[in-house]
């Protein structure tokens, strides 16, 4: 997990360093790894900017992931920089998965960032989510 936090706290300090993400950077990871280099980035204190999601979704290709553990995770970095650019790849996510531990962080996160946007893809996603899903997101949409 060591390889996963150094290259976190490269993102962490690329504004300020000439690091350049490289496929390669990851290349031979687990998903597990890839997961875990995530949450470091999401846990910090200061979120990347636009530009940095940008280049990280360049550099590692996060969006053609079919792992929801994975994508799900990316998207949340992306929102937690606000990159607008991904407000709607989130909205087409939430639309894939009905379960709340995907559905929950990246909704709120998305309603944070976009209200109007998270409602209507509450409303057009509803029915599909699991019922208890549906039913915190439906109070949190009231709010």
């Amino acid at each position: 997990m060591d390889v996963c936090y150094l290259l976190a706290e490269c993102w962490q300090s690329a504004e300020t360093t000439l690091f350049e993400p490289k496929p390669s950077d990851i290349a031979d990871w687990s998903s597990g790894q890839l997961v875990v280099f995530l949450e470091a980035i999401t846990d910090f204190e200061n979120p990347l900017t636009p530009a940095a999601v940008g280049k990280m979704k360049d550099s590692y290709k996060f969006l053609d992931s079919e792992n929801a553990e994975i994508l799900s995770r990316f998207l949340i970095v992306a929102l937690k920089a606000k990159d607008e650019k991904l407000y709607a790849r989130t909205a087409e996510a939430l639309g894939q998965w009905g379960r709340m531990k995907f559905v929950r962080p990246l909704f709120r996160l998305l309603d944070g960032c976009d209200r109007e946007l998270a409602v209507a893809t509450f409303k057009k996603n509803e029915n599909f989510y699991h019922p208890i899903c549906r039913y915190v997101l439906r109070i949190h949409c009231a709010e």
